[in-house]
């Protein structure tokens, strides 16, 4: 392993959770087009979408509507 492990925050996690769900492509077109592991992604879908239920019932939305340029420059911030 190189050790370069890339790490991401919260609010991207959710954004491109969020994006995920909205598109009609495949999670591992959009893995590929983020430039993140498809497992990864797939992890990332399943933690959000399992606490997401938990912040629906208390009447919350968990992110607001994702822009993919927004995705993106949050990465580069990263």
């Amino acid at each position: 392993m190189s050790g370069n492990r890339q790490h991401y925050n919260e609010t991207f996690k959710r954004e491109t959770v969020k994006y995920v769900q909205e598109q009609s492509k495949t999670l591992e077109q959009i893995a590929d087009e983020l430039n993140i592991n498809p497992g990864t992604l797939r992890n990332w879908v399943k933690s959000i979408e399992h606490s997401s239920t938990s912040l629906s019932i208390m009447g919350k939305p968990y992110v607001s509507k994702p822009n993919l340029s927004k995705i993106r420059n949050a990465k580069l911030m990263i």
